[in-house]
């Protein structure tokens, strides 16, 4: 019965895949020829977007969780007001980091590795 069940996914999203293959031809058809290696590319940049984006993320996070807890008690450039913000504040930047991150990251790797597959650019952050 399952088996039956995934033969048929398989083939209804080959049909509608199929189907939607001569909307990306292009003029010349150079679009189409591609479009494999796009959708690759895309895909192995989504894969490796999404840990590098929450390790970003978490660092990120909990540098300006960091700072903001040490504003918050008086001082944003005094050390124990920095230690302090780090115990307190550091893991929840991180945890919230790492989370945007990973959807910046997924968000980045489709949309990079689809116009430049297995480029430079798809593999790595800039700061936008």
């Amino acid at each position: 019965m399952q088996k039956k069940l995934v033969t048929n996914m398989l083939m209804a999203s080959a049909i509608v895949c199929g189907s939607a293959l001569p909307c990306f031809a292009g003029v010349d058809g150079d679009d189409l020829v591609t479009f494999p290696i796009k959708l690759v590319g895309s895909s192995v940049s989504t894969v490796l977007g999404v840990p590098l984006g929450a390790t970003k993320g978490s660092v990120e996070g909990s540098i300006k969780t960091t700072k903001y807890v040490a504003k918050t008690m008086g001082s944003e450039d005094g050390t124990a007001h920095l230690i302090v913000g780090s115990v307190v504040g550091g893991p929840f930047g991180a945890v919230g980091g790492a989370a945007y991150g990973s959807v910046t990251g997924l968000i980045h790797g489709a949309k990079t590795g689809y116009k430049h597959p297995f480029s430079k650019e798809s593999f790595t952050f800039k700061d936008e």
